[in-house]
């Protein structure tokens, strides 16, 4: 065979190949058994907010992680009260979800936001909280970085002559 009818052949089968739905061609799941074909079940629940109109996903974008291995969301959500620094927004809070439940997990001052950013399996929760006080040069709110074990906060500070810590992720063995 002529080295272009090759190319001319190849060709084709590439984009047959491209045409062919992935479903054909992904491999399937195994149920528990090991039986083929089982599908993965996934379950939409609205966790609700904490009194106010939004919850809200990641603060620190797609990589964080807000779902543990046991079935622990956490995140922020709004509740009813106004936003001490911002009076026309809404208090955030950091909030767990487990068993059915929000628990508001507050922060360093329950008055101020905070927010979850990430959960562990042990359901510990990294995020940030404001301080209630405020940057005297650039007059925005002051936030430490807080892990929350349990519903108490754990105030992580800043480094010494910082004024803004974050809390974006704690691994499983509590770091």
């Amino acid at each position: 065979m002529k080295p272009t009818v090759l190319l001319g052949i190849s060709a084709m089968a590439f984009s047959a190949a491209l045409l062919v739905p992935p479903s054909l061609i992904a491999q399937q799941h195994r149920d528990e058994h090991g039986e083929r074909g089982a599908r993965h079940r996934y379950k939409l629940v609205d966790l609700g907010t904490l009194g106010g109109p939004i919850s809200y996903g990641s603060a620190s974008g797609d990589g964080a992680r807000l779902l543990n291995d046991r079935g622990e969301v956490s995140s922020y959500a709004d509740t009813a009260f106004p936003d001490p620094f911002s009076p026309d927004h809404l208090l955030t809070q950091a909030f767990r979800w487990r068993h059915g439940k929000l628990i508001d997990l507050g922060g360093i001052d329950d008055k101020f936001n905070s927010l979850g950013d990430s959960i562990n399996d042990r359901g510990w929760v990294a995020g940030i909280a404001q301080t209630g006080l405020t940057d005297p040069s650039f007059i925005f709110p002051l936030m430490d970085a807080v892990l929350w074990r349990g519903k108490k906060a754990l105030d992580l500070g800043t480094l010494p002559g910082g004024s803004f810590s974050l809390g974006i992720i704690v691994n499983n063995a509590g770091r």
